[in-house]
């Protein structure tokens, strides 16, 4: 039986220091900053699985006016653009390989 998830990695995070009860939303970018996969945050762990090996980045949005989006702000109604937190590192994916991590947030 061939099995394709061998030549895929996983990417598995803990979280710590959060706060749930806002919107949060991880964002998984390709080297090319785009986004990959996307997945809403309501536990403290973050999973991907079966990710095409290469290098890829994290964030997450605060999504503080619940619409799905970032929101840049607005000058004229003095509104700060909604925050991005990155994790500190890039995530090398390898085949067969799980990539478990520990992310405190802040």
């Amino acid at each position: 039986v061939y099995s394709a998830q061998k030549h895929f990695g996983n990417i598995f995070i803990q979280l710590s220091d959060s706060n749930f009860h806002q919107n949060y939303y991880a964002e998984l970018l390709n080297s090319s900053k785009q986004i990959v996969a996307r997945q809403i945050i309501n536990q403290n762990h973050i999973s991907w699985k079966n990710i095409a090996p290469g290098n890829y980045s994290i964030r997450i949005l605060l999504d503080e006016n619940s619409d799905n989006n970032w929101n840049t702000g607005n000058y004229f109604l003095h509104q700060q653009p909604e925050k991005y937190l990155y994790y500190p590192k890039e995530i090398n994916v390898k085949p067969n390989w799980d990539n478990e991590l520990e992310w405190k947030l802040k």
